[in-house]
């Protein structure tokens, strides 16, 4: 699939997806607990960059983020190509 949900009930590492296509993008939706304050680590094969480095989560309870990743096959990575915080 492309489209990714998470709760996160405490700190979580997002793994790769496999067998990716170039081009392929995905979208991660990151909600935070009831708890709230919960981080996420990023496999590597992942990037970012300096215009859109890692992101911080919202960590309020409730709060939902959209993280959204472009599969560069000859870098062999996911590129961060958009990131928008605070729903919810």
């Amino acid at each position: 699939g492309n489209d990714f949900r998470v709760t996160l009930g405490a700190s979580r590492t997002i793994s790769t997806p496999a067998n990716p296509t170039d081009g392929q993008q995905i979208i991660f939706q990151v909600t935070q607990s009831s708890g709230g304050s919960a981080t996420i680590n990023w496999d590597t094969g992942y990037e970012f960059s300096s215009g859109l480095p890692q992101p911080t989560l919202s960590t309020a309870a409730g709060k939902t983020d959209l993280l959204g990743f472009i599969y560069n096959s000859a870098k062999g990575s996911w590129l961060l190509a958009a990131f928008v915080d605070g729903f919810g």
